[in-house]
């Protein structure tokens, strides 16, 4: 599998990996025809948290293996503080 074989689509809060990859290998020998066709297709679906950063969303292609990176959005705490009021 190589990089170019993989699409990463972002749609909404769902992320989506398609691998799509054929290889054919011809083998023949003294008019013998061997030919070997290895194909792989890969779609997965999943859906993303509300927390989801996706401007700051990264993925990396390192030997045949795929990181996707997906960062939180860090809320700011709110102070608040309560107060009895007596009436």
């Amino acid at each position: 599998m190589r990089e170019e074989d993989v699409t990463i689509d972002v749609e909404g809060d769902t992320l989506r990996v398609v691998a799509n990859s054929s290889k054919v290998t011809d083998n023949s020998k003294d008019g013998n025809i061997d030919i070997a066709v290895d194909s792989v297709y890969y779609d997965k679906t999943a859906a993303l948290p509300e927390k989801a950063d996706m401007k700051n969303m990264r993925a990396t292609f390192f030997a045949g293996l795929l990181k996707i990176i997906i960062p939180r959005i860090k809320l700011k705490k709110s102070h608040r503080e309560e107060y009895e009021i007596l009436v």
